[in-house]
C-alpha cells in the first residue's frame, strides 16, 4: 500500500481524483476509519460524478500505484526467494 501511495504521490492528479485514488489505496489494506469513509461518502454524494474524463483518470491513477505495489511486491519474493 505505501509504495503505491508514494507513486501516486509522484504524479499529477487533480485533488478530487488524488483524494479518491488515496482513499481507495488506504482502503484496500483497512486502515480506513470511519470518519474517513464519511467524509469520502460525503465529498463524493455532494459533488458530481467524475467526467468520463476523471474517470479514466482515476483508473490510470490505480493503475499506475497497483504496478508499483506488484514490483515491489516481486521484489521482496526475489530477495526471499519466493520467485
Amino acid at each position: 500500500m505505501r509504495e503505491g501511495i508514494a507513486a501516486v504521490d509522484k504524479i499529477y492528479l487533480p485533488d478530487n481524483i488524488r483524494a479518491s485514488v488515496l482513499y481507495d489505496l488506504r482502503d484496500q489494506k483497512g486502515v480506513t476509519t470511519m470518519r474517513d469513509f464519511w467524509k469520502q461518502w460525503s465529498i463524493s454524494n455532494h459533488n458530481d460524478e467524475f467526467t468520463p474524463e476523471e474517470c479514466d483518470l482515476e483508473r490510470q491513477a490505480l493503475l499506475w500505484a497497483f504496478r508499483a505495489e506488484r514490483n515491489y511486491l516481486n521484489m521482496i519474493a526475489q530477495r526471499e526467494g519466493l520467485h
